[in-house]
């Protein structure tokens, strides 16, 4: 494979094994996943990832997107895969006239809280800082005002993205490329194109949130989730959030309830 065509074309840089960085770029955020991609794609700009899409097209390599990693699975590191890595396209540009803001596919949602809270909106996106847009975007999204809004998906007013068929960026939206619009919005998590721009749909927020959790020791968890499917089948608080869960503590497995109102 003549990696060096795809490197030339780059405003970012290619970073191919061997190389100092790889190791440390090939990771996801699950330390359990060891996959080698065949390279790493270091992306800029939307005309990086187009490159990277005709390279690939044009060569017969399969891709993968990589956002912040955060995924359990870690799709986003396939074994000799061109991994679009697009973490360095965080530009974030808030409309507070439309009540939209502008997201790029590699910022995390803990950014787009940043910029969107202290001007009095927010848009329904995860419950962790860390976790990346596209992937969240794209699976569905559930956090501290989905109660009220909805989740993520029922929030996105369009996307950017770069695919194969097209070999250039375009849009999808409601008006625009209507199925892809659908796909992109939990139909596939990320196989139709590499999604370069989210735009979100922003709602007030009218006072301040209250949120922590409630930990159960492990033999609670069928009450703990049970009680949480007769709660979400009720006529609740519109407010109030609950997201169930289980996680390791102190190497014991726990569960737990996590609240925002």
């Amino acid at each position: 494979m003549n990696w060096s065509t795809l490197a030339a074309e780059l405003e970012g840089h290619l970073v191919l094994p061997g190389a100092p960085t790889y190791d440390l770029l090939r990771q996801p955020f699950n330390q359990r996943i060891d996959r080698h991609p065949a390279a790493i794609a270091r992306c800029l700009s939307e005309r990086d990832v187009v490159a990277c899409v005709r390279f690939a097209t044009e060569n017969g390599v399969a891709v993968s997107c990589r956002s912040g990693g955060h995924g359990a699975e870690g799709y986003c590191s396939l074994d000799d895969a061109l991994m679009i890595d697009q973490s360095a396209m965080q530009q974030i540009m808030v409309d507070t006239e439309n009540n939209l803001v502008h997201v790029g596919a590699g910022a995390s949602w803990g950014q787009v809280d940043i910029a969107t809270y202290p001007r009095g909106l927010a848009a329904p996106g995860g419950g962790c800082a860390a976790v990346g847009v596209s992937g969240l975007s794209q699976g569905g999204g559930f956090g501290p005002i989905s109660r009220t809004w909805g989740m993520t998906i029922d929030n996105v007013v369009s996307a950017r993205v770069a695919t194969s068929r097209d070999g250039k960026v375009i849009e999808a939206s409601a008006e625009d490329n209507e199925e892809l619009f659908w796909a992109l919005r939990g139909g596939g998590g990320g196989n139709f194109g590499a999604v370069t721009q989210f735009t979100y749909q922003l709602h007030p927020i009218g006072r301040a949130l209250l949120g922590g959790m409630l930990v159960y020791p492990w033999d609670q968890v069928k009450p703990v989730f049970q009680f949480f499917r007769e709660w979400m089948s009720g006529d609740n608080d519109e407010r109030l959030t609950l997201l169930p869960m289980f996680f390791m503590a102190a190497n014991q497995p726990m569960t737990g309830i996590s609240l925002y109102w």
